[in-house]
């Protein structure tokens, strides 16, 4: 997939050889740390930033990123989505950074779940994520094998950085990298409600319908 789009993979920052390819997800309770992060924004309007969610599973020392999604939504949506996110997947912790409308779902989410936190990067991005290239550089974060249909946009936009046009998944993918840094032993865990017919994704088939 490389090969068919000359300008995939050719970003200054991050590799495809940096990241390492896991073969299946394993059931929640298999990974000791779940991390999911959102970046917010508001605009519906062509060109703008996406709303983007990051989810992922911690196992050792090695980072696997579960799932992305990115979409220019409502705010109903994005606290659609944001529920389902906790549902399904149990984090550990979730974090939204403040901005846009991140406040509003902070709020809304805190009075259904724990272990929702807020931050807001004292940097920009490029800086933000230049500051966690020991943990890529000791390809630590690992991407699925199987070509999921939220991959391929998740990969565009990672390689492409800081050079594509957009880097919205890229800063929730910061945010999760942010919580791996500072230690996740002290995290509460976020209360869920545990979905049998998910215990064991991926499955079959791909059951990661947001909604």
């Amino acid at each position: 997939q490389y090969q068919q789009d000359p300008t995939f993979g050719m970003g200054c920052l991050y590799k495809p050889d940096d990241f390492p390819r896991y073969t299946h997800i394993r059931p929640r309770h298999k990974y000791e740390y779940v991390v999911a992060a959102v970046d917010p924004a508001s605009s519906l309007e062509e060109g703008s930033s996406f709303s983007a969610c990051i989810v992922a599973g911690i196992i050792g020392n090695e980072i696997h990123i579960l799932r992305a999604w990115r979409e220019r939504a409502t705010y109903p949506r994005l606290l659609q989505v944001s529920q389902r996110i906790l549902g399904i997947y149990g984090p550990s912790d979730f974090i939204i950074e403040n901005t846009s409308v991140g406040p509003a779902l902070y709020h809304d989410l805190k009075t259904q779940f724990g272990g929702i936190n807020w931050a807001k990067p004292k940097t920009d991005k490029l800086t933000h994520a230049l500051s966690y290239s020991n943990i890529i550089n000791a390809k630590r974060v690992h991407l699925p094998k199987k070509n999921y249909d939220w991959l391929k946009p998740f990969e565009e936009e990672l390689f492409g950085f800081p050079g594509g046009p957009f880097d919205d998944q890229v800063g929730a993918f910061n945010l999760v990298l942010t919580a791996v840094r500072q230690g996740l032993k002290t995290l509460m865990k976020v209360k869920y409600k545990k979905q049998p017919s998910l215990s064991a994704y991926p499955g079959p088939r791909h059951p990661f319908n947001l909604g």
